[in-house]
């Protein structure tokens, strides 16, 4: 849930841009250690390619959106 809640509140945050690799590492940095920030960072690019964005449709009719899709 955490995670959830902390990934809404990155939306808000960034909301409509295009983020490069310091931006979302900075971000991930005031939720997360070191560590798991530059894993989410990872996440973020391979989920979005940083951008705020991002919409993905899902198969079960669901819908993502933004840096961190699931």
């Amino acid at each position: 849930m955490k995670f959830l809640l902390v990934a809404l509140a990155v939306l808000v945050v960034v909301q409509c841009k295009y983020m490069d690799k310091c931006a979302v590492y900075k971000l991930a940095q005031k939720y997360w250690d070191n560590e798991l920030a530059a894993t989410m960072t990872c996440i973020a690019f391979y989920e979005s390619s940083w951008n705020t964005k991002a919409i993905n449709h899902n198969t079960n009719g669901s819908t993502d959106f933004g840096l961190y899709q699931g």
